[in-house]
C-alpha cells in the first residue's frame, strides 16, 4: 500500500513490488480503496497517513520506543542523550540538539536553548523529546534491519550535506561495513522496544568514532541508496494485525 503522495522512493518500491509479483495499491485519497486485500498488507507512507490507515483497518504500524536511544551502552552513543518532555526541554539553557521523539511536533535541529522550541499553544508540553549534546557527524548512514540484521543500507549525509552525487550514494566498503556493524551491535545491545523490521541510522562522530544516531519506523523512512527489494522484505515485518 502506498499513500496518494507521489515520491521517488514510493515509485522505486512500486517497481520493486511489481518485480516480485506483489499487488501494488496506491490510495487515491484517505479512504480505503475498493478491492483492497484483507491480509498480507504492507505499507510505505508518512506517519500521519499510517495513523489514518490504522484508524480504518485493523492494523498497527509500531514505532521504535521513544527512549530506545537512551538505553544503549554509552560506547554506542559517544555523546550525552537525554529523554524528556517538550515542557522540560523548554527549560534547557544549553545549546543542544532537540528532536521530537515520535510525532514531528517541531523541526529537529540544533537550538541555542530550549526557549527557541515551540510554545505551549503550538505544541503539547507532554510530547516526548530527545535532547543530545551537539556533535559533528562526518558521515551518516541508514540501515533497514530485519531481526537484527542489516539487509540493505546507504550513506546519506556527509558533514550535514547530502552524500548523493549524480544519482549515486558513494562510500568505501570498509566504511560501509563499520557503519553496518554499529547498527547490528545496537540492535543486539537493546532490541527491546524495536519492531522486527526497523531502520537504524549510524554515523561517525568527529573525534569520537562510530555511533548510533537514532531508530525510525521502516515504513516511513527514506531509502536513499538502499536496495528496494530488500527494503520490501523489511516492510513485510512492520505491520501488526489487531
Amino acid at each position: 500500500m502506498l499513500s496518494p503522495r507521489m515520491c521517488e522512493d514510493s515509485q522505486r518500491l512500486s517497481r520493486a513490488a511489481g518485480s516480485l509479483d506483489w499487488k501494488v495499491v496506491r490510495w487515491a485519497d484517505w479512504r480505503v480503496p475498493e478491492g483492497l486485500p484483507e491480509t498480507d498488507l504492507v505499507l510505505y507512507a508518512a506517519p500521519l497517513f499510517a495513523e489514518r490507515v490504522s484508524q480504518l483497518l485493523p492494523i498497527d504500524f509500531p514505532e521504535p520506543d521513544d527512549r530506545w536511544l537512551t538505553k544503549l551502552d554509552a560506547s554506542l552513543l559517544n555523546r550525552k542523550v537525554e529523554a524528556t518532555t517538550l515542557a522540560e526541554a523548554r527549560q534547557i539553557r544549553e545549546r543542544s540538539f532537540f528532536k521530537p521523539a515520535s510525532f514531528k511536533t517541531f523541526r529537529a535541529g540544533v537550538y541555542e536553548s530550549g526557549a527557541e522550541l515551540p510554545e505551549e499553544d503550538k505544541a503539547d508540553g507532554d510530547n516526548p523529546v530527545l535532547v543530545s549534546e551537539v556533535v559533528v557527524w562526518e558521515s551518516e548512514f541508514r540501515f533497514f534491519m530485519l531481526d537484527g540484521k542489516a539487509l540493505t543500507g546507504s550513506v546519506y549525509f556527509r558533514f550535514g550535506e547530502s552524500a548523493e552525487g549524480n544519482g549515486e550514494w558513494p562510500c568505501g566498503e570498509e566504511e560501509f561495513a563499520q557503519a553496518r556493524e554499529t547498527a547490528e551491535r545496537a540492535y543486539a545491545d537493546c532490541s527491546e522496544g524495536l519492531p522486527a523490521g526497523v531502520v537504524i541510522d549510524t554515523g561517525y562522530i568527529q573525534g569520537s568514532g562510530w555511533s548510533v544516531i537514532e531508530a525510525n519506523p521502516a515504513w516511513g523512512s527514506g531509502l536513499y541508496g538502499s536496495e528496494a527489494v530488500s527494503v520490501l522484505k523489511v516492510l513485510e515485518k512492520t505491520a501488526v494485525s489487531r
